[in-house]
């Protein structure tokens, strides 16, 4: 493999914003150099389903001793977590905080055209003025404001 030219493609990857293209080229880098490790990182931001991201890994590493095989998975899966805990909370789930963004790299720029078609279909409605209160209804804000808490 010319790393070169790989680490090149990378580049090129990203300055036109196609990050999943430039994390498959990393994973195939990692893969030649037979660093497991980041393969596991890479295949982790690829594929967010355990179960298929284990069996691509075995693949690989099906030749290293069982130890090496359980460092690789827990310590890629420690560095996935740190890169995809946020600092703050997307809210609670039976008392656990919601601060892990599981989000495969593929998936996002899907989702990001999903969000600007959704919010170009967003209007605020004729009835509000730039005065009115969004969390009050027209008929209630003008009873606060009567009665002095406005």
């Amino acid at each position: 493999m010319d790393y070169e030219a790989a680490i090149e493609r990378v580049y090129d990857h990203l300055e036109k914003e196609h990050v999943d293209k430039a994390v498959m080229t990393c994973l195939r880098i990692a893969r030649n150099l037979q660093d497991f490790l980041y393969a596991a990182a890479f295949l982790r931001e690829m594929y967010l389903n355990k179960r298929e991201c284990m069996r691509i890994l075995y693949d690989d590493t099906s030749h290293l001793k069982k130890e090496a095989q359980k460092y690789v998975w827990e310590h890629s899966l420690e560095y996935w977590l740190d890169t995809h805990t946020l600092d703050f909370s997307l809210g609670t789930n039976d008392d656990d905080e919601k601060n892990v963004l599981a989000v495969g790299i593929s998936e996002i720029d899907p989702e990001l055209e999903r969000w600007d078609r959704s919010i170009v279909d967003l209007h605020v409605p004729q009835a509000w003025t730039s005065t009115t209160p969004l969390c009050l209804p027209t008929n209630t804000r003008d009873k606060k404001l009567k009665s002095g808490f406005g």
